[in-house]
């Protein structure tokens, strides 16, 4: 028996298609030499190599920068891998599909009959007459008129065509041509429910009582919205979740001494591993909690802007006097009351593209991470 095999494929805009692995040895990555083509910063030129031997798929990394993830967690080297498991690379969950198939086509299988009598003196060989009644015969004759017929329609369906592709969705990956199923998970979340999920999530990791306000134009929820849909049905967030909620007395506990709410490192610990994807949150959580909690001395934790301030800083450390560079720009770029500003208005003031995308996964995944059912994972909700 041979594997077939087939991917399923979600990429960075939540659509679903399958590819089917066509060769015994398939090659995954940026390259266009390769069997899937993904271009995706993310990706080295030869990502990962899927190898079919016998009944075994194995799956091995090829020595990528950002690494090969298996059900949550990273390979090392070599694996193998079964039904259902889920392939992370970069962005890119693909799910793996496995079925069995004949090694021989059907026109080759031989029906057992009567062994034929050996020539004599190199002769041809004579069959015996039957010793079969004509019952027997009439019933061995239909028999074998039933498995022809089976037998021909095997043959009809092997030959048939196979269907077309509809063109790639996401135009960064290319295959050889296959079926594809395109869904669009969380297309209904709406902006007014990021807005409304984004303002509860913040009033669970400020003490502010006033809910964190968004400006009129609709950008910043656009944005917030993107996110949650880019991690929408995404395993790997579920796996990371299951992993800070085992571990959540142990954070607890280091949470507390720094003086920090636990909900708003969870977040942050999602935030910096992508969702789980670049790391283990709760290695991560432990590590960022020093520097969280720095960063709130600095810009504060009482309202919900300053909170998000706080976070924004994260990406970018101290200079070598103990001064964060936000700071400055900050007071360059704000006129009046600094507890007036926001991450929305220092946008384009004050923050860099990395602190304003840091501020805008963290939210994402707070949100996702109060009913992560609702966005597409079939896991408890984040337990803060």
């Amino acid at each position: 028996m041979e594997q077939e095999l087939e991917l399923g494929i979600i990429d960075k805009s939540g659509t679903a298609r399958r590819v089917h692995v066509h060769s015994t040895r398939f090659v995954i990555g940026r390259s266009q030499e390769n069997d899937l083509v993904i271009d995706e910063p993310g990706l080295s030129r030869q990502h990962a190599l899927i190898e079919i031997m016998g009944e075994k798929v194995i799956l091995t990394d090829r020595g990528s920068q950002n690494g090969t993830f298996v059900n949550g967690r990273r390979i090392d080297g070599s694996m193998a891998i079964e039904e259902g498991d889920v392939i992370s690379l970069g962005v890119y969950d693909i799910k793996v599909h496995r079925s069995r198939r004949l090694s021989q086509p059907a026109a080759d299988l031989v029906l057992p009959t009567e062994r034929q009598a050996e020539p004599a003196d190199g002769g041809l060989a004579i069959t015996p007459p039957f010793r079969f009644g004509i019952p027997v015969m009439a019933a061995i004759a239909g028999g074998l008129i039933v498995v022809a017929a089976v037998v021909l329609m095997a043959l009809v369906n092997h030959n048939k065509p196979k269907p077309i592709p509809s063109p790639s969705p996401d135009p960064s990956v290319s295959v050889f041509p296959s079926p594809t199923t395109s869904v669009e998970p969380c297309a209904d979340v709406a902006l007014d429910q990021i807005e409304r999920d984004a303002k509860q999530f913040m009033r669970v990791v400020s003490d502010d009582k006033q809910e964190l306000a968004f400006p009129p134009r609709e950008e910043p929820r656009q944005d917030i919205q993107a996110e949650v849909r880019s991690y929408c049905g995404r395993f790997f967030l579920g796996e990371a979740i299951k992993r800070l909620n085992q571990n959540r007395q142990r954070l607890h506990g280091e949470v507390e001494k720094q003086g920090l709410k636990l909900p708003g490192v969870l977040a942050a610990a999602l935030a910096e591993t992508s969702g789980g994807r670049n790391g283990d949150p709760v290695s991560i959580a432990l590590q960022m909690i020093p520097g969280l909690a720095r960063r709130r001395v600095t810009f504060g934790d009482n309202t919900a802007d300053s909170m998000l301030i706080a976070i924004a800083a994260y990406p970018e450390g101290y200079d070598s006097k103990g001064r964060h560079p936000l700071v400055a720009r900050i007071r360059e770029s704000v006129q009046g009351d600094l507890g007036q500003r926001n991450v929305w208005d220092l946008r384009q003031k004050a923050l860099t593209a990395k602190q304003y995308e840091f501020v805008v996964r963290f939210l994402a995944m707070g949100i996702i991470g109060r009913n992560p059912k609702q966005y597409g994972i079939d896991t408890p909700r984040l337990d803060f």
